[in-house]
């Protein structure tokens, strides 16, 4: 994730009217008095447009998310930044962002303001299909409990679907307080297949007054801390997603690759491993085709062998993924970069209804 966290925070000081030069507390956030709310967004062009240059590229999305949000983004003439500011009648402001596009598969939003509004916000943008809240993963999630101090509300859920197991088994917990972090080591101690974080808060080191607060769909919010600490945690989590799309991208993407006397296809399968090993294959094949809510889409279902099923997903938006399934794994085959938003859905499915974390291929039984 190629943040550049100095040009953000003179940029959010620009925005907030405030100097950036000059010597003051920064204390989270006293030049605006308002919250901070970060998401990470994987971009979606349609891929028609990959083949025009970056900066056509990003004057096409600024455009496109202007007349969709129904607003005026400004861009910056010498950064990869678009910026917004919305005043009242009374001449307050109201929201302000910036939008971070120096990554060309991730875009980085900083937004000022009331919580609320800025999470309406936030979804607004999702909505708008050019922008999808990135994913952290279930390891991205727990590492990141390490970097906000004190822990003191931890959120996680898990629940087997009743479609794909006979007996199906529910965790879903919200602790508060000082053990919190004694409360999740003990779960991933005693039964780690179970827990599946949807959040965490805590405090930043040094400052136990302070609030941040983590989530799986790529968001971080936070007041009471120092603008500076917040982008470096936002960077920190920032490249735990370029790690995790790029890999996807560079490894995980099927190509053709050809000359004149010569073609090879590349890439390898994402793979689900299964922890609790299902033992009738076909519900889970049948579910993924039904339209679950988590997923958004559907698909069709073919058995290939006594023990292999085949599942080909597609959504609204033309996005398809092509699935292999055994007892022990589920084997994914993207074909191209906007497969991965479709992935990501599959991944928040699996991990939540039948135990699945990514992992390294095994011979498919």
């Amino acid at each position: 994730m190629l943040l550049n966290t100095k040009a953000v925070a003179q940029k959010i000081q620009q925005l907030a009217g405030v100097d950036p030069l000059a010597d003051y507390d920064e204390s989270f956030f006293q030049p605006s008095g308002c919250d901070h709310f970060a998401q990470i967004y994987l971009n979606t062009l349609p891929e028609e447009l990959a083949e025009l240059e970056q900066v056509d590229q990003l004057y096409f999305l600024v455009s496109e998310l202007s007349a969709n949000l129904g607003v005026d983004l400004s861009l910056e003439a010498d950064l990869p930044f678009a910026t917004y500011r919305q005043v009242s009648s009374q001449g307050v402001a109201q929201i302000q962002g910036v939008f971070d596009f120096s990554d060309p598969l991730l875009t980085f939003v900083h937004l000022f303001g009331q919580a609320k509004a800025l999470s309406q916000w936030a979804s607004k943008i999702g909505a708008t299909g050019l922008l999808q809240a990135a994913k952290l993963d279930r390891d991205s999630m727990l590492d990141a409990r390490h970097l906000l101090g004190e822990l003191q509300e931890v959120q996680i859920s898990y629940e087997q679907s009743a479609k794909v197991f006979n007996t199906p088994e529910g965790l879903t917990a919200n602790f508060k307080g000082p053990h919190c972090a004694k409360l999740l080591e003990s779960l991933l101690e005693s039964h780690p297949e179970h827990v599946c974080v949807e959040y965490l808060e805590g405090s930043g080191v040094g400052m136990p007054d302070s609030k941040i607060k983590f989530a799986k769909d790529g968001s971080m919010s936070a007041n009471g801390i120092k603008l500076h600490f917040f982008l470096e945690l936002a960077k920190s989590v920032g490249a735990q997603l370029g790690l995790r799309y790029n890999r996807f991208v560079d490894q995980h993407l099927f190509r053709l690759d050809s000359d004149k006397t010569w073609s090879q296809i590349s890439g390898s399968p994402v793979i689900f491993q299964f922890q609790n090993p299902l033992n009738q294959v076909e519900r889970l094949a049948k579910a993924l085709c039904q339209g679950q809510k988590q997923l958004d889409c559907f698909g069709h279902h073919e058995r290939l062998s006594p023990n292999l099923w085949e599942v080909s997903l597609f959504d609204t938006e033309g996005r398809s993924l092509r699935l292999e399934l055994s007892a022990k794994q589920c084997a994914v085959y993207l074909s191209d970069r906007l497969s991965v938003v479709l992935l990501d859905r599959l991944e928040t499915f699996l991990e939540s209804q039948v135990s699945a974390v990514l992992g390294k291929p095994e011979e498919v039984l």
